[in-house]
């Protein structure tokens, strides 16, 4: 029924990610329960919620981590198509945060950890590999996921 939705209303939709990082420059993946793979901590933007707001909130609903993010913290808006649907993601970069990283909703969230840059699970799917990699070398962000 939600599949028919998005293909008869074909809504636009607004989501976040954020690459965070720790100490050790390593990224911190996310395996979901309802997707193959490896991914960034992310989620919808609820209705009446900023952008910011929206990755603070979905940062401490998945990992358990708190950040604040604010305008010099988005590395920018992406267009992406995933089944159907026709998104926005608001990429975010996370290098200061507070907590210890737990899956705080084992049904959202199978197992999170951190990974060297280098060593990126064979699973991570190659639009999130990207974005890493693409932010690490310097590089301006285009404009698709």
């Amino acid at each position: 029924m939600r599949s028919q939705y998005f293909k008869l209303a074909k809504p636009i939709t607004m989501g976040v990610a954020a690459i965070v990082f720790n100490a050790d420059k390593q990224v911190l993946l996310v395996r979901l329960s309802y997707r193959d793979g490896w991914h960034l901590p992310g989620g919808g933007v609820n209705r009446g919620e900023t952008i910011f707001h929206a990755m603070q909130r979905e940062l401490r609903e998945e990992t358990g981590l708190r950040a604040q993010f604010e305008p010099e913290h988005l590395r920018g808006i992406f267009y992406h198509r995933i089944d159907g649907k026709h998104d926005h993601v608001s990429l975010f970069i996370a290098d200061h945060w507070h907590g210890e990283p737990c899956a705080n909703d084992p049904m959202e969230i199978v197992e999170l950890k951190f990974f060297s840059i280098e060593a990126l699970p064979d699973d991570t799917p190659d639009p999130v590999k990207k974005q890493i990699a693409s932010f690490l070398a310097g590089e301006k962000p285009e404009q698709y996921w």
